[in-house]
Order: structure tokens, then sequence, then C-alpha cells
């Protein structure tokens, strides 16, 4: 299963796009739901991230093919730890409420601090005591500790929450809004139907021009990209001995 998949619905036709995708392979899922000149949904989604199901639908379904595109290629780029870290957010009171802020969370994943060995009082004070090289003193000192005090005053302190995933805390570091701030998606992950552009192009074009057949171009030039890629797919490729 790929980062992210959403289902694409017009009328009682669906289908799925794998995301992040190119504008030929949205036009292509398009075409197969009859949905090249009419507007469609996102209704659905799928995803190889294990995070809560109705945290990340409230952010999905219906939202805007572009800035989900984008996501998706902002998630692929992450590596294991930081998903963990985003799926506990999910999990707690203060979960990502749209696609910009998961967006602007790409490029804040040092704003948390998931300690995943961490789920009880006891380890988090093990995990201070022991770990993370904070307490100076000899082991036998450490052992006279009452865990659970201890535990609890940090608890206090660090203003953190227990998740599936471990023990979820701020950082200290700031949150730096990138996507948030001017919604911009970049060029290349802004993928937007052939009809769209067709339209543009006449709306430009000389009114003497004869008007192209809209639809009949833009099946003709989703099977060109179509048989473009299954080409370049096929082609061999040189190996150097």
């Amino acid at each position: 299963m790929s980062i992210l998949s959403v289902a694409l619905d017009c009328g009682q036709n669906k289908t799925w796009l794998t995301l992040p995708a190119t504008t030929a392979e949205l036009n292509k899922a398009l075409l197969d739901i009859n949905a090249l000149d009419k507007p469609y949904t996102i209704g659905d989604y799928q995803t190889s991230m294990n995070v809560p199901h109705e945290e990340m639908r409230k952010i999905i379904i219906g939202g805007d093919i572009n800035e989900l595109n984008y996501l998706a290629a902002r998630l692929a780029e992450l590596p294991q730890s930081d998903i963990d870290t985003l799926a506990a957010v999910m999990e707690t009171p203060d979960a990502i409420p749209s696609i910009a802020v998961m967006i602007d969370f790409t490029y804040n994943t040092e704003f948390h601090n998931l300690m995943p060995e961490v789920h009880t009082t006891v380890d988090l004070a093990q995990s201070y005591i022991f770990d993370s090289g904070l307490v100076n003193m000899p082991d036998k000192w450490k052992n006279g500790i009452d865990l659970y005090a201890f535990g609890t005053n940090l608890e206090e302190l660090s203003v953190g929450v227990y998740t599936t995933k471990g023990f979820l805390s701020p950082s200290g570091d700031e949150w730096n809004e990138v996507f948030e701030k001017n919604g911009v998606v970049p060029q290349e992950y802004r993928i937007e139907n052939y009809m769209a552009t067709a339209e543009k192009s006449v709306r430009e074009a000389p009114r003497k021009q004869k008007k192209p057949s809209i639809l009949g171009e833009l099946k003709a030039a989703i099977q060109e990209a179509t048989k473009t890629k299954a080409t370049a797919e096929k082609k061999p490729q040189n190996i150097d001995l």
C-alpha cells in the first residue's frame, strides 16, 4: 500500500488514485469514471501509515487534490520515526486539523519529542534517570529513587501525553509555518485535469479559429500519454560490461 491513495467519486462511479501522481495519471483516473468534464469529489482514502482513521478522514475527505498530492510527496520522504511521531500527534487532543498543517508538520519534525519505549509513569522515570544522561550520580543511588514519584513529577513538568507510539512531548523548538503561511503548492505537485487546460486554450484562441472538440482531444492526449509511458517501461536498459 502506498503512503496515500484517494478515491475519486463521480456519481456512482469510483476509482482509486495513488499519490503523489502526475497530471496524466489523474486524467486517466478521471477518464475511467467519465469525469473529465464533470465535477468529482474525494470520498475515501487509504494509507500505509498506522494513524487514527477518523482523524485522517476529517482532513482528507473533500480535500484539494493538489494539496493532497503535495502532502503525499512530503510524507513519502519522511523516515519511519517521523511517521510514528505524526501518528502519535494524531492520537492527542491537539491532532493536526488540516492538510496545510500536516504539510507543515513535514517541515517541523523536531517540534515534538517521541519516546517510543515509554508507556507508563515508571517507564518515563527510568528513561530519564538511566538513559538520558541528565542524572549524574552513581547507579546505586539511582536505584534508590522512587520511580513512580519521580515519573509523576516529570509528567507535570513535560506537558507530555502517552500514546500507543510512546510518550509525546514538546521539544521546545519553534513551529515554522511554511505552506500554511502562503498556501502555494509548488508547480511540480500541481495536477490539473486536461479539461481545465483545454478550456483555457480555447478561451485564449483567436475567435476566427474553429474550436476543437475538447473531450476528444483530452481522450487522445491521455491515450498518447499512456502509450508513451508503456513504451518507456518496455525499453531495454543498456548494461555496461
